[in-house]
């Protein structure tokens, strides 16, 4: 080989080695940046006053514990719940509004209004569920497939309780909006409505399908709920934060998203101490008769990324089942488009 070929063979060489390092640093950068984009947000520590619309706020025990044990205090953060949201349908038009930043209602709630255009997404699935189906013991029905021809009573204007037993209804083959009268009445109305016969039950979730449960003028059994089987690790109420503070303040997110988790995390491993710290309020209940409920509900369920994800297309299939979501989107790309992104928080 001539001397001008070794050169040429040499330069060829170290080119050769220069591309092949750049390309292995690009790599190294690219997958550093990737890994670095999808790692959770971590709280900064700053002082932050969050308003969330969060209904019944005063018998949600992640809320309340995450007050009493200084969880919201050790990540710098004030939290508002307005009196008047009542509703889940009142927490949608605050955050449509701009009266709230955040929300905390059933995930059979926040898909329908999300594919309405609400500006928002779910970011954490905070509990457990607790739908109960009661039904009057002396009216025979005694399975599911008893239910056509019965009038079911809702308690309020919200319509979880309403679609969770629609889509339960609907797999078992049952048309729930024909087969199936629906009332809404208040608690108080149920009892006499079940001993007039105008309704044979009632679906609802504690304390409301509790105290019914247990009330012996009502005479009602459990047909099923959210409490056993399958059902048991499913989440029912989730945390959505508006697009406009998600855009606003990201940390801020991440901080009440993380201090939601340490709360379940404490539940979960506290469950004796749950009926002690939680009977302020409910001052109606007895200490036995409130740890009886607490042990009759599943344990705290609290997910976020891809398990929120995978719970979120669950609810999307059995939306689509009864009507309240268009068949021809995928249920998982619902959910990606309806969840926080993990790199977001």
């Amino acid at each position: 080989m001539s001397l001008p070929d070794i050169f040429r063979h040499r330069r060829r060489e170290l080119l050769f080695i220069g591309l092949a390092a750049c390309a292995g640093t690009g790599a190294s950068l690219f997958r550093n940046r990737h890994k670095t984009e999808h790692q959770p947000r971590q709280p900064d520590g700053r002082l932050r006053s969050i308003t969330i619309a969060w209904p019944s706020p005063t018998t949600t025990h992640v809320l309340q514990i995450a007050r009493q044990n200084g969880f919201f205090a050790a990540n710098n953060l004030h939290i508002i719940t307005p009196e008047h949201i009542s509703s889940a349908t009142d927490a949608i038009t605050a955050l449509q509004t701009g009266k709230a930043d955040a929300a905390v209602i059933p995930i059979l709630t926040w898909l329908p209004a999300l594919h309405d255009g609400l500006p928002a997404k779910i970011a954490e699935g905070t509990d457990a569920g607790t739908f109960r189906l009661l039904v009057r013991k002396q009216n025979g029905i005694n399975r599911i497939g008893n239910i056509p021809g019965t009038t079911i009573a809702i308690t309020g204007k919200d319509s979880a309780d309403k679609l969770f037993l629609a889509a339960l209804l609907r797999r078992k083959g049952i048309d729930p909006f024909n087969a199936i009268t629906w009332v809404t009445l208040a608690p108080e109305q149920i009892p006499e409505a079940l001993s007039s016969g105008q309704i044979q039950g009632v679906i609802a979730q504690d304390p409301i399908a509790w105290r019914l449960l247990t009330d012996k003028n009502t005479k009602l059994t459990e047909l099923t709920g959210s409490d056993s089987g399958h059902l048991i690790s499913r989440i029912n109420p989730a945390l959505g934060f508006s697009d406009a503070f998600l855009q606003k303040d990201p940390d801020g997110a991440s901080a009440l998203i993380e201090t939601l988790k340490n709360t379940c995390d404490w539940i979960g491993k506290h469950k004796q101490q749950l009926p002690t710290l939680l009977a302020p309020l409910y001052p109606d209940m007895d200490d036995a008769q409130l740890a009886d409920m607490l042990a009759h509900e599943a344990p705290p369920v609290c997910l976020t990324g891809k398990a929120l994800r995978h719970q979120v297309a669950q609810y999307a299939d059995e939306l689509k089942l009864i009507g309240y979501l268009p068949d021809d989107v995928s249920s998982s790309q619902i959910a990606r488009s309806f969840c926080v992104d993990d790199a977001d928080h």
